[in-house]
């Protein structure tokens, strides 16, 4: 039988724990809860990757128009880190949904999401409900994802060629409805590859847009007119994510001269003007673009529908065509290439998701084609992967500090048999022999043990430093022809002390007046199972761990918070568009593929070890000043990108390269190969795949008349650290990338467009 006294205190602790319950609820403190009546919609239906900005949508029951809405998620450390406040809509049957942006920073994180409403009107007391959210597994960081926008049933059979030696295939998401797709183009950073299927705009056309003209729809409650500005939406959005690098197939054949006149970003994605519509009916050239050992089966009378494509400016279409019918590439393009802002698009001129190629075997190696998913397979290095990416190299590299070192082991294993000494027998023979007297220990052992902390606390200063200090790399390019900056910088802080601080960063005042800034600031880390890797099964916690948030926007961090003699690692990317014309060439390719003319320097600063690369060559301009010139014709004349690259020297009639260290920490070293990893081999000569690095490699512009002016210049962006007592040693490494058009001096009327005496000609066997 329990005692009455304790029954009374245990009465008593019950009421304290209900009281103190209610005391959280009245003071707004967070309560935690897992609720199952919210629909989360993540990535791409459900599809997500680690370490990559991803769309959050979540449906509430109720209207939240008046609550403040945040998203949770885990960093790779498994702290908490709060987004912005949501962006709320609110629906017609009268509940809402809460949309934003975050990354995850481990495969099984958890999510949660906090509803922030206010007592009254007239009090700024809010209580704060977190509820848990069944979000599912994020795929790794090393998996590819392809996006198909419609029906594209040869993509799922395709992929089992793209599969590596360990068997690994892309995963591919189709989606149909674009009220699932994201509206801000950072969210499709969770995909490498986007295939759009020009029967699915088609369709969306007709259904969504009344008239071939779209024009702006003004705010209305009608469904369908809010589904046309979502439509625009994702479509903006997706134009935004090419242009910032991305690489898109588009699709389009029947239905290009209705997409061509719709004036959506799309319209802008067609390397050409319509001039019309033909039947082809000779197919010799697609067969052999997909590399098909099983020719197309022709029935009597078939044909397929496909534009013909005339020059904007008269000079050649825009692009590399890889493709075509007839004598010279201009007379029917079928496969071209373009630059789109510093990304790629393939355009196809036949609808694959149609017969005859829905059936048709050689479809699957033609995707492959077009998706050029042959560059990345390499047998040799199937399992590079486990040594990392040159992401994971460029985080270590950033995780270095000047002074700041691992105390050596042969002054640790000192340091602790000198104090087992110290102890014994040095202590007990004080007490017990020396001195003879027991109460010697009160002081001696705590002399001992005050001395010992005292040469330990010299040592970590000696190898730890007492002072902040801020490792920078920065990455500033800039597309010419669209005026569109991108700056990606990446940071390490190391902090002598426990504490908290905010970080921001901006563009420098060095650069001219931005338009349409926006930023997107998170923490960085390592990709892979590693210790602290976004895809380890468990989280390295840190020696800090407490959570932090956003401010207002994506381009702040508040609270952040840091142990002593310990490092955090940081990452932005921002966008903005330039009126000024930075770069003015005249530059023409010639026959051998090298190029000739002048380009003219506009920067407000100069660019040092400037390199101009075009195709596979490389041209050494040096220091380019402001206004400066710079003829290729009157220099040394070009060399081999790939043999700079990889540092590749002649001795004695033999080609020596300087094989890829993966312990490398020189930064310069490593963003200059990451910036054209696959003009220098690839995994073939790095063992490592480029990770979430593979945005930043301008490979594949070299060869779309494209060049690419490389130089270190001032840094482009400027990181803000808050208390202001973060003064600190700072190292910087800045590279400026600028890409321009180079013109094709090879003009021929009919490369350029069809023989106008035949208007209505057919291709056919």
């Amino acid at each position: 039988m329990i005692p009455h006294h304790w029954f009374r205190v245990a009465v008593s602790y019950g009421i304290c724990w209900i009281l103190f319950d209610f005391a959280l609820l009245l003071c707004g403190c967070e309560v935690l809860a897992e609720s199952h009546e919210y629909r989360v919609n993540i990535g791409f239906n459900g599809i997500f990757r680690t370490g990559e900005w991803t769309a959050v949508e979540i449906d509430l029951p109720t209207d939240a128009s008046h609550e403040t809405t945040y998203v949770w998620s885990e960093d790779a450390d498994g702290q908490l880190v709060r987004s912005p406040a949501c962006t709320i809509s609110k629906k017609p049957d009268g509940s809402s949904s809460a949309r934003t942006s975050i990354r995850f920073g481990r495969r099984n994180g958890r999510l949660f999401l906090e509803r922030e409403k206010a007592f009254s009107s007239q009090s700024n007391t809010a209580a704060s409900h977190r509820t848990l959210l069944e979000c599912g597994n994020a795929l790794p960081s090393s998996q590819r994802i392809l996006l198909v926008l419609g029906e594209l049933p040869s993509m799922d059979r395709a992929v089992r060629l793209m599969a590596d030696a360990d068997g690994r295939r892309p995963t591919v998401v189709s989606v149909q409805n674009p009220d699932s797709l994201p509206i801000t183009s950072r969210d499709f950073d969770s995909v490498d590859d986007v295939i759009v299927c020009g029967t699915w705009i088609n369709s969306l056309l007709s259904s969504g847009f009344p008239k071939e003209t779209v024009e702006a729809v003004p705010p209305s409650d009608d469904a369908a007119e809010r589904f046309d500005d979502r439509f625009l939406s994702v479509l903006a959005a997706l134009d935004g994510w090419v242009r910032r690098g991305g690489n898109a197939v588009f699709i389009l054949g029947k239905s290009a001269e209705r997409v061509a006149n719709s004036k959506t970003p799309l319209a802008d994605w067609i390397p050409g003007k319509i001039d019309r519509m033909i039947a082809l009916r000779r197919f010799g050239a697609i067969e052999t673009f997909a590399h098909s050992s099983k020719p197309l089966e022709k029935g009597r009378g078939l044909s397929i529908d496909v534009p013909v494509l005339r020059a904007i400016d008269g000079r050649g279409l825009s692009g590399a065509i890889e493709s075509y019918e007839g004598l010279v590439p201009g007379d029917l393009p079928l496969v071209v290439r373009t630059a789109h802002g510093l990304g790629v698009i393939t355009w196809i001129g036949f609808d694959l998701d149609q017969s005859p190629f829905s059936s048709w075997q050689g479809t699957d190696t033609l995707l492959t084609e077009l998706l050029h998913a042959d560059d990345s397979q390499n047998d040799m290095f199937a399992n590079s992967s486990e040594k990392g990416t040159l992401e994971t190299q460029l985080h270590t590299a950033l995780d270095q500090f000047p002074g700041v070192s691992l105390v050596p082991f042969e002054f640790l294993a000192l340091l602790f048999v000198l104090y087992v000494a110290s102890l014994f027998p040095l202590d007990w023979w004080l007490v017990s022999k020396g001195f003879a007297r027991p109460w010697v220990a009160w002081i001696s052992l705590p002399a001992i043990v005050f001395i010992f902390s005292a040469v330990a606390i010299v040592l970590a200063d000696r190898w730890k430093g007492s002072s902040w200090q801020f490792i920078q790399a920065d990455l500033v390019d800039v597309d010419a022809s669209s005026g569109l900056v991108r700056g990606t910088s990446l940071v390490g802080v190391w902090s002598p002390i426990n504490t908290t601080f905010d970080l921001d960063a901006t563009p420098t005042n060095i650069l001219p007046p931005l338009v349409r800034v926006d930023t997107a600031l998170s923490w960085f880390a390592k990709a892979g199972q590693g210790i602290g890797g976004t895809d380890a099964a468990a989280a390295h916690l840190a020696l800090s761990h407490a959570d932090y948030v956003y401010s207002n926007t994506l381009g702040r961090l508040q609270s952040i918070p840091i142990a002593a003699s310990s490092s955090r690692l940081f990452e932005i990317e921002w966008t903005a568009n330039v009126a000024d014309t930075w770069i003015e060439s005249s530059l023409d390719r010639d026959a051998q593929g090298t190029i000739r003319g002048t380009l003219r320097s506009h920067l407000p600063f100069p660019l040092e070890d400037c390199l101009l690369v075009h195709g596979g060559w490389l041209y050494d301009v040096g220091l380019l000043v402001s206004e400066g010139t710079f003829d290729p014709y009157q220099g040394r004349g070009p060399r081999s990108l790939a043999s700079v690259l990889t540092q590749r020297s002649s001795s004695q009639d033999r080609d020596r390269t300087v094989r890829w260290s993966t312990a490398d920490r020189d930064i310069d070293r490593v963003l200059q190969v990451a910036g054209f990893h696959n003009a220098a081999g690839g995994k073939a000569y790095t063992t490592l795949d480029a990770g979430r690095l593979d945005r930043l490699d301008f490979s594949s512009l070299l060869t779309i008349n494209r060049a690419v002016l490389v130089g270190h210049g001032p840094r482009g962006t400027a990181w803000h650290s808050t208390p202001p007592d973060a003064a600190r040693e700072s190292t910087s490494h800045c590279v400026w990338r600028i890409v321009f058009p180079v013109r094709s001096s090879l003009s021929n009327p009919t490369s350029e467009k069809m023989t106008p005496q035949e208007p209505d000609r057919e291709y056919h066997q």
